[in-house]
């Protein structure tokens, strides 16, 4: 009798285990609109954006909260990854975790193989094994293909669209894609009258 009992509890054990990681959810953007190449910060767009972000993830809106934020490690290029989602870290009381990204396009192109090996190694040792339920990360436009392709499908956020661009996965699926100022456009807008000139 305990055998078996002991082995029921086991399975209900492995199939909850089971159940909670296919529940769990990555979601991507790319950081806030920026001023140009040579500033490493937010341009007032981009800064509005971050300010909305709390706005946007909430259960009535996009439907995720985040419980983990990851984003690009800040350096003497770009802070922006990291200014996008300091806000929506605040307002959550969550901490930002850093991770090295791929360099410069000029740099990729040389050192492509080395280059993609920092954000392959951020999503197989660190992103996969995280436990948390709904993760969210916020990297550059080289960056983001990279993960997404890691994720199970490659995603395009060139541009200036792409700035307003979210993805969903669950299960190595992009189960949602959209853009986020399908939800905080009226946000974004009232930010951007208020923001000083």
């Amino acid at each position: 009798m305990f055998p078996k009992l002991l082995f029921i509890v086991l399975l209900s054990f492995q199939f909850k285990s089971t159940l909670m990681k296919s529940s769990r959810t990555i979601i991507l953007i790319r950081h806030g609109e920026k001023i140009s190449d040579d500033y490493t910060d937010l341009s007032p767009e981009g800064q509005a954006r971050a300010k909305c972000l709390p706005e946007l993830f909430t259960r009535e809106k996009l439907g995720y909260i985040p419980d983990k934020i990851y984003a690009n490690k800040r350096s003497f290029t770009s802070t922006r990854p990291y200014d996008t989602v300091f806000p929506l870290a605040k307002y959550l009381g969550l901490e930002i975790e850093e991770f090295k990204k791929s360099s410069s396009k000029k740099l990729k192109d040389i050192f492509k193989k080395y280059s993609d090996r920092k954000t392959k190694d951020f999503v197989e040792n660190i992103l996969l094994k995280d436990e948390h339920d709904i993760i969210l990360v916020c990297s550059s436009h080289l960056n983001i293909p990279i993960i997404s392709e890691l994720l199970g499908k490659e995603v395009d956020v060139s541009g200036k669209i792409g700035f307003d661009k979210f993805f969903i996965f669950q299960n190595g699926k992009l189960i949602k894609e959209g853009k986020q100022s399908d939800y905080i456009a009226n946000c974004i807008q009232q930010k951007l009258r208020n923001f000083p000139k």
